[in-house]
């Protein structure tokens, strides 16, 4: 069989074509056609006609002379019948169409649970509070930005207090990087972390030692601011003294502390802007899912396209080859009646001659010609010497 399979793609289309062609089976026909030609059809046609009386009779109606050329043909097709379902399987290809529907089905149930899905994931998203998620965005991009440069020039003070009582640049901005970050961090949850206390006591008490801590922090680091003006003429003045140092920390971050305790969202409302993302996020998700799926379904149907239209070429194959061996029984048939004219001695044409033939039966055709069938079909394999008696 040679299955000749052309690929062509552009964009995402996916076109298979295909082109089927049994060239053995072709040569195969034309052999037996060309055998039965010379050893059945004219030296049967001249045998009959050589007959006294000249056969068939000049009154004859029916055919009933050329059973075994018609039933030679009938071989023909089914031998060319069996040898095209041998090799291209049209059962497998109808076989894998049932199983493509199914997956088809399959992909296409998906594709849609994922799109209702993501339709209610949408629609949640977008049911959050827009005030609430500008809120957000306004503290991420514009308070939060103004917060953190505010740290940022604590820590590099802090930094410079830490260099004064010997400690290298690199590990004295570590340190401030450090405790920048804690700041950072305990004035934006500063609130929250008040708020985890049970009563007013707790909350007050949280409150209290959180600003201690602080306090000592940065009383510590402003002696340390202190010890860097020794040996200059500020040295002793009342402008240089730690409690001043340590209220100017302080003061940033108060600043930060009010910034995000007025400005950022709060917890309920984050957990609303949470939400919104995490659904914007899904549906991103959902969507890359949806998109792939949709992808799948577009090849399998070009494949299924495909293979359905291999099945047509395999049937419009199925039915040009019908279509030659009939061609080839017709050419026999009138090899043996023009063969019978040119021999017989009466010169008379018989009547059945040139009435039109009747096509071959696509299924197992038996013949049922009975007048000469069993002498022709012995004539067929003695021809050579019964040619040689006449």
């Amino acid at each position: 069989m040679e299955n000749i399979l052309n690929i062509f793609t552009k964009d995402t289309d996916e076109k298979i074509f295909y082109r089927v062609k049994n060239s053995e089976l072709e040569q195969e026909l034309s052999k037996r056609h060309t055998v039965t030609l010379k050893q059945v059809s004219i030296p049967l046609g001249k045998d009959l006609a050589l007959r006294t009386p000249c056969l068939p009779e000049p009154d004859c109606e029916s055919d009933n002379f050329t059973g075994e050329i018609q039933a030679r043909y009938s071989n023909d097709l089914r031998y060319a019948k069996m040898e095209l379902q041998a090799r291209i399987q049209p059962e497998y290809i109808d076989s894998e169409n049932i199983l493509a529907d199914k997956k088809l089905q399959e992909l296409t149930d998906e594709k849609s649970n994922l799109e209702n899905e993501r339709r209610i994931k949408n629609s949640d998203a977008e049911s959050c509070d827009l005030g609430v998620l500008k809120k957000g965005l306004n503290y991420n991009f514009g308070l939060r930005p103004l917060n953190a440069l505010v740290v940022l020039l604590d820590m590099f003070l802090s930094s410079q207090a830490l260099q004064n009582i010997g400690i290298s640049s690199a590990a004295a901005y570590g340190i401030g990087f450090v405790i920048g970050v804690g700041i950072f961090f305990i004035a934006e949850n500063l609130p929250d972390i008040i708020l985890k206390g049970r009563s007013w006591v707790e909350r007050w008490l949280i409150a209290t030692i959180i600003f201690a801590v602080l306090s000592a922090i940065f009383l510590f680091l402003g002696k340390q601011r202190v010890v860097g003006y020794v040996g200059t003429t500020l040295e002793g003045s009342d402008a240089i003294r730690p409690i001043y140092f340590a209220s100017m920390n302080m003061f940033m971050t108060l600043v930060v502390v009010i910034t995000a305790y007025f400005g950022r969202p709060t917890k309920a409302q984050r957990d609303i802007i949470n939400r919104y993302k995490q659904g914007k996020d899904e549906v991103k998700r959902l969507t890359v899912k949806v998109k792939k799926l949709s992808e799948d379904i577009t090849k399998l149907r070009a494949k299924q396209s495909s293979r359905q239209l291999f099945r047509k070429q395999i049937t419009e194959y199925e039915r040009y080859i019908y279509e030659l061996i009939q061609g080839y029984f017709e050419e026999s048939i009138r090899a043996f009646e023009s063969t019978n004219r040119r021999y017989r001695r009466d010169g008379i044409t018989p009547k059945f001659f040139g009435n039109p033939i009747k096509p071959l039966a696509h299924n197992n055709v038996e013949s049922k010609n009975t007048n000469y069938e069993n002498e022709s079909s012995t004539f067929a394999r003695n021809n050579g010497q019964r040619l040689h008696e006449h």
